[in-house]
């Protein structure tokens, strides 16, 4: 089989959490310390995006084309043919191609939207309350009082960048190609990725310039790797999955930097889960209460399940250690936690897709799946007895029942 070479580049349209293991220690000054607090320091991995990496979001990419197989061994091996498997030997290889071009990594701090801007990097962005004037302020940052973590940062000029070369044969670069041009539409790097951070660009001629039409603009460059005729097997996929229920929605095009769709997909956040002010968050909070006090009694049962687990796991509301619970995955009428399923990715992924360098847009893809991607499983509680059957996507479909998200066409 005759191999070829594929180069190509990755850049950054919003600061990416990719970050190395704990290495060192930071000092955090902190309001009402004495002294700064040691905190665990994070730092960027040198590669910037490792080859093993982005190998798992390109096996993403790939096999969110394949819903219309509800076989495992049939996908497994359609995903083994492209990517390599211990039985079946060498797939595509990956290698960087010369070192990234990135401004040095460090804190990600910002001292205006910090609730909105929290709520989407929730985990490496955190709090901190500073010394400002005559009193303190809350600002958000990645170095705080629980760890430092560095982001590759978006610092205006040129725009982080990683170069790669790809090897195979002629149907796995051709596969490569097809997960590139999705990872440009919709996907990102690094944590917190489906909530737009780490949005990635692919620098390479197989993906047509922006349009001013961003929905027709996305529809046909869609339309060139995926044609939803292609039948799903017994009602939704599995997994992740492109299907003739796939929705892809826009924000209207923002004027200056990343942030402007990072806040527009709170606003939208907001409107649906926002507690009280929102209408199903109030209803949920509701549910949520009575589940576990309903724990905490003999009957250990859960009596409802929340609207906004929908938007995937783990989900583990609670009020400041008055009360809290934490729903799960689990074999319909099972007791057992051996087989409980306590993660799943949210199947809405938001990027921010950059038009110029003063113009961005955000997409967001709602990749609906049986939810938890195996029959008979249903949500539980820790602790709890019984098993409820989830309530659907009622949630993901009010967060896009708004005006300010325009419906893109699938192919």
């Amino acid at each position: 089989m005759a191999l070829e070479e594929f180069k190509f580049d990755l850049l950054l349209n919003s600061p990416a959490f990719v970050n190395d293991v704990a290495r060192g220690k930071k000092q955090i000054p902190i309001v009402g310390r004495p002294r700064p607090k040691e905190v665990d320091h994070y730092p960027i991995d040198l590669q910037g995006i490792r080859v093993p990496t982005l190998r798992g979001i390109l096996e993403f990419w790939h096999r969110s084309l394949l819903g219309h197989l509800s076989d495992p061994d049939a996908i497994y091996a359609q995903q083994a043919r492209i990517f390599g498997s211990t039985e079946g030997g060498q797939g595509l290889t990956l290698r960087p191609a010369g070192k990234p071009s990135m401004t040095e990594p460090g804190e990600l701090r910002f001292d205006i939207d910090t609730q909105a801007l929290l709520y989407l990097g929730y985990g490496p962005l955190q709090l901190l309350k500073i010394e400002a004037g005559n009193g303190t302020k809350n600002i958000l940052t990645s170095h705080n009082a629980e760890h430092a973590k560095d982001a590759i940062r978006i610092d205006g000029g040129e725009r982080p960048r990683f170069s790669f070369v790809a090897r195979g044969g002629k149907t796995q670069i051709d596969a490569l190609r097809r997960a590139l041009i999705l990872l440009h539409l919709f996907g990102g790097v690094g944590s917190r990725s489906r909530r737009g951070w780490g949005s990635v660009e692919v620098a390479e001629d197989l993906i047509p310039p922006p349009e001013e039409n961003v929905a027709a603009w996305i529809r046909s460059t869609l339309g060139s790797v995926w044609k939803p005729e292609q039948p799903v097997t017994k009602g939704l996929p599995r997994f992740s999955a492109f299907s003739s229920q796939a929705r892809i929605y826009v924000t209207r095009i923002h004027e200056g930097d990343y942030r402007g769709p990072l806040l527009e997909f709170h606003r939208h956040f907001s409107r649906v889960r926002s507690y009280p002010s929102a209408q199903q968050a109030k209803i949920d909070h509701q549910i949520e209460v009575k589940d576990a006090q309903n724990l905490t009694a003999s009957g250990q049962t859960i009596q409802d399940v929340p609207r906004r687990l929908a938007f995937g796991m783990p989900y583990q509301p609670g009020h400041r250690g008055r009360w809290g619970i934490e729903y799960r995955g689990r074999p319909r009428g099972g007791s057992s936690s051996d087989d409980e399923v306590t993660r799943r990715a949210s199947p809405v992924i938001l990027k921010v897709l950059r038009l110029s360098e003063t113009q961005h847009v955000g997409v967001a893809l709602f990749l609906k799946s049986s939810f938890f991607g195996e029959a008979g499983l249903e949500v539980t509680a820790k602790g709890a007895r019984n098993t409820l059957p989830l309530p659907g996507y009622q949630a993901v479909a009010e967060f896009f029942s708004h005006p300010g998200w325009t419906r893109v066409p699938l192919p």
